[in-house]
């Protein structure tokens, strides 16, 4: 431990310990809170013997519940479902399967890869494409949002 550096400067701070200046943070410039140099071999090994049983008691903790039940996603996904064209020609095709949304776009069908995962309220994604279904003013589905690769584009439901 001849290297060790004992730092107690950020005791009593506010905010989380930082060793390099962050707004908001408690720069610490050693990067140690506390007396480094008293620790040990048999202390460290102590240490994480101790967080190596937590976490363990904590994996078997939740391998032992029950998991959720899915939602029935069916009637949300039929407001989606149909054919989308944009204004430069390209076609996406929304379906559903097993509780599971898909798309297919310009005839490129990726459903056996791809499905769409909801990000948030009417956003799904997929590692393809992302994309964000609008109602009108009435209520209904009848346009997407699409980003494919990186581009933007609108989509009107036909």
């Amino acid at each position: 431990m001849d290297k060790a550096v004992n730092d107690s400067s950020g005791k009593g701070g506010a905010g989380p310990l930082t060793p390099v200046p962050v707004e908001g943070g408690l720069y610490v410039p050693s990067g140690i809170n506390g007396y480094a140099a008293l620790g040990t071999a048999a202390k460290g090994k102590k240490a994480i013997k101790a967080f190596t049983e937590e976490l363990i008691r904590e994996i078997d903790s939740i391998s032992t519940c029950p998991l959720p039940l899915p939602t029935d996603n069916t009637a949300i996904y039929k407001q989606y479902e149909g054919t989308y064209t944009s204004g430069s020609g390209i076609n996406l095709i929304i379906s559903q399967k097993d509780n599971k949304l898909y798309f297919v776009i310009n005839k490129r069908d990726l459903r056996n890869f791809y499905w769409l995962i909801k990000s948030s309220e009417d956003y799904y994604s997929s590692m393809f494409i992302d994309v964000l279904f609008v109602k009108d003013e009435k209520g209904k589905f009848t346009k997407a949002w699409c980003r494919l690769r990186g581009e933007g584009f609108w989509m009107t439901k036909q």
